[in-house]
Formats: C-alpha cells, sequence, structure tokens
C-alpha cells in the first residue's frame, strides 16, 4: 500500500507528532512506523558503521504522512526493533512511499574461524 510523503522541510516539526491510532507499547506510548529507503556506507571496512535513510510514519493535519528523519545508524535501528517499532523496507516515488518487507537484526560471528561456533553453543 502507497501512502503520501511530507516534504523534508515540514518534516522538524512533525517529529513531536505520534499517531496516536497506532499501536501501543505495554506501557500505553504509541509504537513507532519507519521505512529504510536507503543505505551508505560511512567507512568500507565497517558495515556497522553504514548509516540508513529513514522515513516516520507521523500525523500532519490529521493525515498519516512519512516523513523524513534523517540518516540513522545500525544502532538506532536495532534500539526501534529492541522496543517493538515496526521498521521495513520502503521505495519513495515521487510523493509515494511504497513498503516492503520487515527488518531483523542477526547476531554473526565476525571471521569464519572455527574456535567457539555460535550453533555449537550449549543451551546451558
Amino acid at each position: 500500500m502507497a501512502h503520501p510523503l511530507v516534504p523534508a522541510e515540514a518534516a522538524p516539526h512533525l517529529l513531536q507528532q505520534r499517531d496516536q491510532s497506532a499501536a501501543n507499547d505495554q506501557q500505553g506510548r504509541p509504537m513507532g512506523k519507519y521505512r529504510i529507503v536507503g543505505a551508505r556506507p560511512k567507512d568500507a571496512s565497517k558495515d556497522l558503521n553504514a548509516q540508513f535513510k529513514v522515513y516516520e510514519h507521523q500525523i500532519k493535519d490529521g493525515k498519516p504522512v512519512w516523513a523524513p528523519i534523517g540518516w540513522k545508524t545500525i544502532y538506532e535501528i536495532s534500539a526501534w526493533l529492541a522496543a517493538g517499532n515496526e521498521v521495513h523496507t520502503g521505495k519513495v516515488e515521487g510523493t509515494t512511499m511504497h513498503h516492503g518487507d520487515a527488518v531483523e537484526l542477526e547476531l554473526r560471528i565476525a571471521h569464519n574461524g572455527t574456535n567457539y561456533k555460535l550453533g555449537d553453543m550449549p543451551a546451558a
């Protein structure tokens, strides 16, 4: 499903507004909805330094819009996921947001060595 975008210059004042109809977390706070529409390496030797261009679902003049919130780190995205927020890929075409697949993070060993593989570790 496609949804309208809000221009970047209109976004800063929207960052304080949230869609009150969105699902709430266990403390009753609205859960966020985010779309990753771009990626760029910040340091070619370290994937964890990559940055991601993100849009956030917001309400403007009583209508749902996707507002750009800038380039975010994997750490910020990880925190959103850990808090239960919805994070998907997306594609911007003109003034429309097209939704992609859900984003997830995984833990892996940095090198292909054979010492202490995660899959071979005991459960207790």
